[in-house]
């Protein structure tokens, strides 16, 4: 997770500097986004489709609320949410 955010951090960077963002750091995201859902694969025991889906629930249900964590979905949210699709 710290190397999505430090490039996206400096992609957002140079944006504001009116600098272009390289084909370097695209290149750098995409492996570090694959090496992410890789390790949600094996930890989750899911694969990457499943994966962008939790994920996506997790992340639309977490804005439904005031707060960082506090509006993190549990995980019977979470399922309620899913199986209302």
């Amino acid at each position: 997770m710290g190397i999505i955010k430090l490039i996206c951090d400096r992609k957002e960077e140079r944006v504001r500097q009116g600098r272009k963002v390289t084909a370097v750091d695209g290149r750098y995201f995409k492996l570090a986004e694959n090496l992410l859902y890789g390790e949600l694969e094996v930890a989750l025991d899911k694969d990457t489709e499943e994966c962008l889906r939790l994920g996506n629930a997790c992340g639309a249900l977490s804005v439904t609320a005031l707060g960082g964590n506090s509006a993190f979905p549990a995980r019977k949210y979470l399922d309620d949410f899913l199986s209302a699709e």
